[in-house]
């Protein structure tokens, strides 16, 4: 809580109290809460809550979104962990994302410069199939639901942030030097203004395609 600076100034024999100003919004929930780093992705897990999903459902429908509207962050080409409190078995779960090199990445393959930006310095993703696990082990919906709301964020757009113009800014020209810049910069060239919407069809049509094949497609 935060106290609004001003006078206390006196009017005869009242003195005027200082406004309580509170920096944060409030929530409350008696059915399940979602927070995310984006509030598009907060909006795919609550989507998912209110469509009867549970929590891992909503936690993996959200981890979807945020490759759409966060990609500086999260994206199909990262790694993932997940902790996770099975309340009806009383056990907690941690699931090990952890990467590793391509087998033909070995030693002397590639050049140094070569393993700091591109594709080639990637490791194996593992988002997607952590994310899956998860919702087999755990969830209770179908992987076509829980990638709707990507698929509808990448297809329809999203507002850019000022996060998101800086970020892509910083990495503009890696970005043009390679196949991602039609992909990322508008017209191929400038990051995407602020306020501006951002759309992602090509995104859209891989996510759909893994609604349609299951995760084993995204690896094979």
């Amino acid at each position: 809580m935060a106290l609004k600076s001003g006078k206390r100034e006196a009017q005869g024999d009242t003195v005027a109290k200082p406004k309580l100003v509170f920096p944060q919004r409030f929530a409350f929930s008696r059915g399940g809460m979602v927070a995310t780093a984006h509030h598009c992705a907060t909006n795919a897990g609550r989507e998912i809550l209110e469509d009867g999903g549970n929590a891992i459902d909503a936690a993996v429908a959200a981890a979807f979104a945020l490759g759409v509207c966060q990609p500086a962050a999260s994206r199909l080409g990262g790694q993932t962990m997940m902790l996770i409190h099975d309340a009806d078995n009383r056990r907690n779960v941690a699931l090990d994302g952890s990467s590793r090199a391509p087998n033909r990445a070995t030693p002397g393959r590639l050049a140094t410069e070569e393993y700091r930006d591109g594709w080639r310095a990637t490791t194996v993703p593992s988002t997607p199939a952590t994310l899956d696990y998860a919702r087999q082990t755990f969830g209770t919906l179908p992987l076509a639901r829980l990638l709707e709301p990507a698929i509808r964020l990448a297809k329809e757009g999203f507002v850019v942030t000022d996060l998101l113009h800086r970020l892509t800014k910083s990495k503009a020209k890696q970005l043009r030097a390679g196949p991602a810049g039609p992909l990322f910069l508008r017209n191929g060239e400038r990051a995407w203004p602020v306020g501006s919407t951002f759309q992602h069809p090509v995104l859209a049509r891989t996510l759909q395609r893994l609604a349609r094949h299951v995760i084993e497609y995204f690896y094979t």
